[in-house]
């Protein structure tokens, strides 16, 4: 993304609209999560944990293939059933500033900045953020409370060392594929081995809510199978007509393995 800051002086006079696909995010397997997302996201798609920065992050997981988001179809629109914050709020980004202060940004290369004044515009004729802008800062600025109360609830989960790699490997059965590595999970029979003052403080720091969602999220991971193995298919087809809506149920051409330890 090219991102720059948002400005009265440099765009007082420029206007935005709003994406009609999520083609944006086609080639971005794995998009960050806060913990306000994960009740929803857990029902859609699985829930990894990275690590960015000496922090945990939980991520949705979209794709196996680095470069490739399964979750996004050929119109450019999304298969899952939930939507993470971040692509909803695109074009924008907010950035921290050196001294603090949150900075919204605009995705410049996404081709929805405009002049054309029937679009949504930046700054009213004061120089003020306009009242649609204002509500994607505020939406920001929660995002980013949220974000870092995530980050101390998964760290109380490092804690007590309870995260532990996820290995995962697609064997296709016309070519090998490069793998997304680095992803990891929460290791239930660690987590089941808590005391209860142990536990209390993962209640406490509402970390034992974001764990069971990152294990029930795991459930999940038979979606992207099905969407893996459609995909497959729609690429050797020469249009969308050639593949039946069916192929969803279908994901014969590959098998998924991952390691049970820890379930």
């Amino acid at each position: 993304m090219n991102l720059v800051p948002i400005s009265p002086i440099e765009h007082k006079r420029h206007h935005w609209r709003a994406p009609t696909s999520q083609d944006f995010a086609r080639d971005k397997p794995l998009i960050p999560l806060v913990a306000a997302e994960l009740p929803k996201a857990a029902l859609a798609a699985p829930i990894v944990m990275t690590r960015h920065q000496e922090a945990w992050v939980p991520q949705m997981l979209m794709g196996f293939e680095t470069g490739r988001n399964l979750m996004i179809a050929r119109n450019g629109l999304m298969i899952a059933d939930y939507t993470p914050i971040l692509m909803r709020l695109y074009p924008f980004r907010a950035m921290t500033s050196e001294n603090g202060d949150t900075v919204l940004c605009f995705d410049e290369g996404s081709g929805l900045i405009t002049k054309d004044e029937e679009a949504t515009p930046f700054f009213d004729a004061h120089g003020v953020l306009s009242a649609p802008l204002q509500r994607i800062m505020d939406s920001f600025r929660r995002f980013e409370d949220n974000r870092l109360k995530t980050i101390e609830s998964c760290a109380l989960l490092g804690k007590h060392d309870l995260f532990e790699p996820w290995p995962m490997a697609i064997r296709k059965t016309d070519e090998s594929v490069h793998l997304i590595d680095g992803l990891f999970r929460v290791n239930e029979r660690a987590l089941k081995a808590l005391k209860g003052p142990q536990l209390e403080e993962l209640h406490r720091g509402d970390a034992l809510a974001l764990a069971y969602c990152q294990l029930l999220s795991m459930n999940r991971v038979s979606t992207l199978v099905a969407l893996a193995g459609a995909h497959q298919q729609l690429d050797r087809a020469p249009s969308l007509d050639d593949v039946g809506m069916d192929t969803l149920a279908k994901p014969d051409a590959i098998v998924f393995d991952w390691d049970d330890q820890g379930q």
